[in-house]
């Protein structure tokens, strides 16, 4: 009996409908009848959830050469993720003082490539980010929102200290430099709030 036919045989013996077990796990009923159907596979944490349901061991669900190969290619594929997320990170915080230098215009540093680069970097780093469970409490979101502000409007006070600069400019040089300012400013709350709330965090400590 393969996996696929292991979880229809479970579900049917503990008298569940297809759309019983995706409501006891949050998921619709078309994801069920897929795992049941071979066209794919539960993830870690469903695959312990349908062992609680099913009352039997994970073990004896996953006792499937298929379904082991493709836990194993998972595994190797999170791995790479997270090594992605982790060089991601670190970049962040190399791009967020550099994002400073140009803020502040320290010692008249001014690179045209860090403002793409922040923008190119903080994508990537959001694709390859995956706890968003830290997220679900409202405590957390909350602290994050309120650090987002805070740090938004000390960036804006940073930003106006270089506003006597454009007495006597031109309103088309005005306009671009507050453009550019707000640009920026924006990118480099983002990154510091990333730095600060979406650290990678050890799984033993959650």
């Amino acid at each position: 009996m393969n996996f696929a036919e292991k979880l229809k045989h479970c579900r049917e013996d503990t008298n569940l409908t297809q759309l019983e077990v995706a409501e006891k796990l949050h998921v619709s009923r078309k994801t069920i009848s897929s795992w049941e159907n071979e066209r794919s596979f539960p993830d870690a944490n469903s695959l312990v959830q349908l062992s609680d349901i099913y009352h039997v061991s994970v073990d004896d669900l996953i006792r499937d050469d298929r379904l082991l190969e493709h836990y194993e290619e998972q595994g190797k594929r999170d791995k790479t993720t997270n090594r992605l997320f982790l060089y991601s990170y670190w970049c962040e915080i190399v791009l967020l003082i550099l994002g400073y230098f140009e803020l502040m215009k320290i010692g008249g540093f001014h690179v045209l490539l860090v403002t793409p680069l922040l923008i190119i970097n903080s994508v990537f780093f959001f694709v390859t980010f995956s706890d968003w469970e830290r997220f679900g409490g409202k405590q957390y979101l909350t602290f994050t929102l309120i650090g987002f502000i805070v740090a938004y409007i000390f960036h804006v006070i940073i930003a106006l200290l270089g506003a006597d600069r454009l007495s006597g400019e031109s309103m088309d040089y005005v306009g671009g430099y507050i453009l550019g300012k707000f640009i920026l400013l924006t990118l480099v709350t983002i990154v510091l709030t990333i730095v600060i709330f979406f650290r990678p965090v050890n799984p033993a400590k959650k």
